[in-house]
């Protein structure tokens, strides 16, 4: 069970949050699983290596410690441990005794830092602004049933501009921390909205609390799956400490911030214009807490708080809440080359020195030669050899050394003893490589990192430097007025200067510590969060509007209705809109998240290798796949989420989201304010009686259509080590071994490994009608048509036999 030191219930928590003072905030500690995870003091500053070795060591020598790993980035020492041979006291004993010795036990916890993903602070302030919700819900409703007398209006009114406004919010983080800023302004407007008796406000506030409150479950979640993971890999590589440059410019305003500035200085011209005309400072009060930009505010925070659970549910940590609420202002995203490839390496372009030779069947032979994780080491097979370039050969490959791409090699072929082609070994394209660089452009404008990469004249698009210059090349572009966000597998100084750092995890390298999300393997989900980048500005944007729409509403209903109702009634127009940017901002984060990856087309030749070729780099063999490596390798695709069927109350809520429904919902909202609640029962009646019967429609249809689809799934027969077994199509994964028998559809691309008299219909492919023949030798045609060592999706053998490997 996770431990937190000195938290044990209510009184434990709140002395927890007054430790978060600037100065005055705890040790953050957590013990899971035989594991401490403890902060210590000043490890985060350059110059501490020497600190660390010496933690570490002390650490180490203590009885009952099998390792221990400093993180300097985090600014924390993670310790596994016996725990019938030490405790945790005795654990924190010795970090306090090096804290000391290294006279770093005066420094001050940075109050700035963002909340670590596996703490429980973040989420016992959630629980606390709740209870603080509860709290004013009640005394404000007790007090409007008692008659008590409320504060001065406007007490509440300057509170809730002071929450809405991102301005405040930048003011307070600066001063306070982000932490006691939120934590002070939540229970300021609660308590000032209680004793003003506007229960709805906290109501709206107590919403936005509890989808922050999911996020941080949810991020306490997933980091505890994968914090395993990350602690161990590879064991021994430190994450050192990072010198980042302070942001040379401030960061350029976003939709949110546009329309705050603006509405600050309508809200306070307006209040004074209702003051000097009406001499009523209730209905100055009104205006002033009119004008206000909290829907716009709660739309991205609602986006971002829904979109982080998502981005939790496959697997992406979140370092930094903030950089999500920084998506929408982002306009520039710069992709490190060295990510758009696998790490692998194939063969490229070929080069005879033998006339007489044939290219393709030379080909063949370098791709069954070719190591594809150590392209430049010479292996031989019979006849065949492949290597670097050696002796005479050595000058034929320097002329053509422009065969191949950046970051590839030159190696030579040869056929007994004599060179035969010179090849080119370049570093094989990430499958996603393109539709991750197509969402950046979506995103902004796509700046490639690594001038000498290529990849950006490929792309069309600006290079920057890249490696140890990245960072800068960051500030650069920021010094330019821009908003940068970063995808990168390393450089954690320059994930960490961005505005935005996305850090992709890569199987063997160390985490990239700097970055504020954390994805991977894999770029399929830095693809998605690319995709939630672009989304965020048009969030922000309707999030605005939204708060316009409720500002000009309560502004009207403050004019037109008498004193104290003046206040009342345009207060609902405000909270509604809050309460619709918070639907809005959760539900457009959803509609990307469920958005499926693009299936990638196939970047390997696999119709013109050797079928042992295919299965060597495949890793499997013509008896399949074991059932570990079949779920072992379905673990690593791109998940094809398929949405779990709706329930009565969901199908019903999917039903209103039709271009009607605000419409109504608006004309029912002013029925209701313009007294006539009973034109207003009747068409939200109406709304709601309709939703439910198209729901229970739609569901029972769902389910119909389901039942179809699970009778018709197409069976295929499946090798598995050695035996024949039946499956569904979604079933195979890459590399599993198919058998065919005439009639059967081929469910996924396959490369032929045996054939016996086949035939296929192709036209669902090609569209002609005449049978194909197929055949298990390797073909060289660049035609899809053409290809006859290949069974592609969709078609069907009509006549024959045939084994073939799943591809893609």
């Amino acid at each position: 069970m996770p431990w937190s030191r000195g938290v044990a219930g209510a009184g434990s928590i709140l002395s927890g949050l007054v430790g978060e003072l600037p100065g005055r905030r705890r040790r953050r500690m957590r013990l899971r699983d035989g594991r401490a995870d403890i902060e210590v003091r000043g490890l985060h500053r350059p110059g501490t290596e020497s600190v660390a070795d010496e933690l570490e060591s002390a650490l180490r020598r203590l009885e009952g410690v099998h390792w221990a790993e400093v993180n300097a980035v985090l600014g924390r020492v993670v310790v596994a441990f016996d725990g019938d041979q030490v405790g945790p006291d005795a654990v924190l004993a010795v970090v306090e005794g090096v804290e000391e010795a290294r006279e770093l036990h005066t420094e001050r916890f940075p109050a700035d830092r963002p909340d670590h993903p596996g703490d429980v602070e973040a989420l016992h302030r959630q629980l606390v602004a709740l209870a603080a919700d509860a709290t004013g819900t009640a005394l404000g409703t007790a007090g409007r049933l008692l008659g008590v007398g409320p504060l001065p209006p406007y007490v509440a009114g300057l509170l809730s501009v002071a929450d809405s406004s991102p301005g405040v919010h930048r003011f307070l983080d600066g001063h306070l921390g982000p932490a006691v800023a939120d934590l002070g302004l939540a229970l300021g407007n609660a308590t000032a909205q209680a004793f003003g008796q506007s229960p709805l406000a906290t109501v709206v506030d107590a919403v936005h609390r509890v989808s922050l409150s999911s996020e941080a479950l949810a991020r306490k979640r997933v980091w505890e799956e994968r914090e395993a993971e990350l602690s161990d890999r590879p064991r021994g590589v430190r994450a050192r400490p990072l010198e980042v440059v302070e942001r040379p410019v401030p960061l350029p305003a976003g939709p949110v911030e546009r329309y705050a500035d603006g509405a600050a200085a309508a809200a306070l011209a307006a209040a004074a214009t209702a003051l000097v005309i009406t001499r009523d400072p209730r209905r100055a009060e009104a205006v002033l807490g009119a004008v206000t930009p909290k829907a716009a505010r709660l739309t991205r925070e609602a986006y971002a708080a829904q979109l982080d659970r998502l981005a939790a549910a496959r697997g992406v940590v979140t370092m930094d809440i903030r950089a999500l609420r920084r998506l929408d202002r982002i306009d520039t995203v710069v992709v490190d080359a060295d990510v758009l490839h696998t790490g692998r390496y194939v063969v490229g372009d070929l080069t005879l020195l033998d006339a007489s030779g044939d290219a393709a069947r030379f080909r063949r032979r370098a791709a069954a030669l070719l190591d594809p994780a150590d392209p430049t080491g010479a292996r031989q097979r019979g006849k065949w050899a492949l290597g670097p370039p050696e002796g005479p050969d050595a000058v034929a490959a320097r002329d053509l050394r422009g065969l191949r791409h950046p970051g590839g090699h030159v190696l030579v072929l040869r056929r007994e003893g004599r060179a035969v082609a010179v090849v080119a070994a370049d570093p094989e394209p990430d499958p996603l490589a393109g539709p991750l660089l197509e969402a950046a452009r979506r995103a902004g404008e796509l700046v490639v990192a690594g001038i000498g990469s290529g990849v950006g004249t490929r792309a069309g698009c600006r290079s920057v430097p890249g490696g140890t210059r990245l960072a800068a090349s960051v500030r650069d572009l920021q010094r330019e007025g821009r908003a940068v966000a970063v995808v990168a597998a390393r450089g954690g100084a320059a994930l960490a200067a961005a505005d935005c750092g996305i850090g992709v995890l890569v199987d063997g390298r160390s985490v990239p510590w700097g970055a504020h999300i954390l994805a991977g393997p894999g770029l399929a989900e830095a693809y998605l969060l690319l995709e939630a980048t672009a989304a965020a500005r048009a969030v922000s944007r309707r999030g605005a509007y939204l708060a316009l729409g409720g500002s000009v509403t309560a502004a009207l209903l403050t004019f037109a209705l008498p004193g104290v109702a003046a206040r009342d009634r345009a207060q609902l127009g405000v909270h509604a809109a809050a309460l619709a940017g918070i639907a809005t901002g959760a539900w457009s984060a959803y509609d990307v998240a469920r958005r499926p990856v693009p299936v990638p087309p196939p970047s390997t030749a696999w119709h013109a290798m050797t079928a042992k070729t295919v299965l060597r780099d495949l890793g499997t063999s013509p008896e399949g796949l074991s059932d570990p490596e079949v779920a072992e390798r379905r673990a690593r695709l791109p998940r094809a989420e398929e949405d779990e069927p709706p329930g009565v109350v969901g199908a019903t809520v999917e039903e209103l989201a039709n271009p009607l429904s605000p419409a109504l919902a608006t004309g029912a909202g002013l029925a209701a304010l313009a007294g006539s609640v009973l034109d207003a029962a009747l068409i939200t009646s109406v709304m709601g009686l309709n939703a439910v019967i198209g729901g229970v429609q739609r569901i029972g249809a769902d389910r119909a259509v389901r039942k179809l689809a699970d009778a018709t799934a197409l069976r295929v027969l499946l090798r598995r080590h050695g035996e024949e077994v039946q499956a569904t199509a979604d079933e195979v994964v890459p590399g599993d071994v198919v058998v065919f028998h005439a009639g059967d559809a081929v469910p996924a691309d396959c490369r032929i490994l045996e054939a016996r008299a086949v035939e296929v219909d192709e036209a669902s492919l090609t569209g002609e009608s005449q049978l194909v023949t197929k055949t298990a030798k390797p073909s060289d045609s660049a035609a899809v048509a053409e290809r006859a060592s290949m069974l592609y999706a969709g078609t069907s053998l009509a006549a024959g036999t045939a084994v073939g490997v799943v591809v893609g």
